[in-house]
């Protein structure tokens, strides 16, 4: 306990700015090796539609979408997985975005595999939004692997 004070003490003495600085630094997540991945895989079953995540358009926390022009998957087998949209559905947007329910969509992949890969598989996909400012597109990368059915 003592040995904190002093250190405090020590790190206060250099200055506020050294001190804000180690604070910031603290606080920045550990930096990702090339090739590997924080993300936890998400378990696709086969022959059922697995959530990958919510995709929506907002604008000043407000709803720009018009409509969900598709998904197409960009780097993955697409023998293996199939990528489908659920339209016209409320979902609720990031914290930092305003933390409120909007119009958006759900991205759904089924395994189409008859048999499963092995291992945690890499996939990539873009989604195409038709917004009250033309059309836009995300970028998304989740790993999936296959679980028992």
């Amino acid at each position: 306990m003592a040995f904190d004070r002093i250190r405090n003490y020590a790190i206060l003495r250099r200055g506020p700015i050294a001190a804000m600085l180690i604070m910031v630094a603290a606080c920045q997540p550990p930096l990702a090796v090339p090739g590997t991945s924080t993300e936890q895989p998400i378990v696709v079953t086969p022959g059922q539609d697995t959530t990958l995540g919510p995709v929506y358009w907002v604008v000043g926390c407000d709803s720009a979408l018009n409509a969900i022009v598709g998904v197409e998957m960009t780097e993955g087998d697409p023998t293996q997985f199939a990528l489908s949209v659920k339209r016209d559905v409320t979902v609720m947007t990031r914290p930092d975005q305003c933390g409120r329910t909007v119009t958006g969509g759900i991205i759904m992949v089924r395994l189409t595999s008859s048999t499963p890969p092995d291992g945690v598989r890499k996939i990539s996909y873009t989604v195409t939004y038709d917004t009250q400012v033309g059309l836009r597109q995300s970028r998304h990368t989740r790993y999936l692997k296959a679980g028992g059915g």
